[in-house]
């Protein structure tokens, strides 16, 4: 019968029992393979040290929250010139050296916590049956590691209130991937144009028209052409190429 709840837990797992609670289902499993790999010299052993108990929270199940009781083992190194002689099996499919939650269920958070933040996400994980709570969500999105950058081609720029009314600044974006490449701290033509000779690679700026004109400023020739989109002038600036002539974008 428990073959018929297998897909509920990772491949590199079995389950040994199912213990159904008023809150949770606990899901009580063990490492199919009979050997390790020893994290320090890549050895591979069979040779068990000692046997303890991993608590793992995993996705939800039904509605439910779910538990997994991961019956874990230490190894012994069979490599005598290692200087790590006991060691706890990995299981990278499943879950991560010392973390208490299922690699899986810590991606689902982590797309949570870029989507809605921090207790907004803890509120919304709760109805999910994945209660973590707001501080956790933002520890693992500041943690998060940082997808690879590619220069920017074509940007736009306008600018925006760190505080309405007193102080504005500059935000930046990448048009082709939508995501935020910078935020200047003034609405300055000087550091406009600082920011744009730091990449020669950018080809297109499109602006409203406020912040055109602190690139008409930072700039010495812009060619410009205009379009407009939901009833909204906008200028969209071309940066000449000095191998090429420069391509005039068109609504």
């Amino acid at each position: 019968m428990l073959h018929a709840f297998r897909s509920l837990v990772s491949p590199e797992l079995s389950i040994v029992q199912i213990l159904p609670q008023t809150d949770r289902v606990v899901l009580v499993a063990r490492p199919k393979s009979a050997v390790s790999l020893c994290p320090c010299c890549g050895g591979q052993t069979g040779r068990v040290h000692s046997h303890y108990v991993r608590r793992l929270a995993d996705l939800p199940w039904q509605g439910r929250v779910v538990e997994i009781r991961l019956q874990a083992r230490r190894f012994r190194c069979a490599n005598p010139q290692c200087p790590r002689q006991i060691f706890t099996e990995r299981l990278p499919a499943t879950v991560r050296p010392k973390a208490r939650r299922t690699t899986r269920l810590g991606e689902s958070l982590l797309a949570m916590g870029f989507a809605v933040g921090g207790e907004p996400g803890s509120r919304l994980s709760r109805k999910l049956a994945m209660p973590v709570s707001g501080d956790t969500l933002l520890r693992m999105v500041h943690s998060a590691p940082l997808p690879d950058f590619v220069a920017p081609t074509v940007v736009g720029i306008d600018d925006w209130a760190w505080r309405r009314g007193q102080r504005y600044g500059t935000i930046i974006c990448d048009l082709e991937r939508n995501c935020v490449l910078d935020l200047l701290p003034d609405r300055n033509a000087d550091s406009v144009a600082c920011w744009l000779k730091r990449w020669p690679e950018i080809k297109v700026v499109a602006a409203t028209v406020r912040a055109f004109m602190l690139m008409a400023r930072a700039a010495a020739h812009p060619t410009r052409c205009r379009w407009r989109t939901a009833g909204t002038c906008s200028t969209v600036w071309v940066r000449p190429c000095a191998t090429r002539s420069a391509a005039i974008v068109t609504a």
